[in-house]
């Protein structure tokens, strides 16, 4: 019987978290101009990793100890986070095909 309340406790849990998510408007990012060269400065920081590290995320790769290194110590928090968000976007955007009609308007 209390397993039973502990799993009802986590669903209602749960479904009340989405719920509350589910009200927020998350408005898209605004363009702000010199990101691009913002985030291009950030993966010169880790250039002889770069791809280490990428396909270590999309591809569950090991990264060596010297490029997690470089990523910590070179790249910074800030870097390192707008990176990411910048890949997701991508990813995202690429899964849902619209990446290819935005490509030639990025790239100018």
């Amino acid at each position: 019987m209390v397993k039973f309340n502990n799993i009802f406790i986590m669903a209602a849990l749960i479904l009340a978290s989405m719920a509350s998510l589910a009200q927020k408007k998350i408005s898209p990012p605004k363009h702000v101009p010199g990101y691009p060269l913002h985030l291009l400065h950030c993966a010169r920081r880790v250039e002889e990793c770069g791809r280490e590290i990428f396909l270590g995320m999309f591809q569950k790769l090991p990264v060596s100890k010297k490029c997690c290194f470089q990523l910590i110590k070179k790249m910074g928090k800030t870097c390192h986070d707008d990176m990411d968000k910048a890949i997701v976007r991508i990813s995202v955007l690429w899964l849902l095909g619209i990446f290819d009609m935005l490509l030639p308007h990025l790239v100018k």
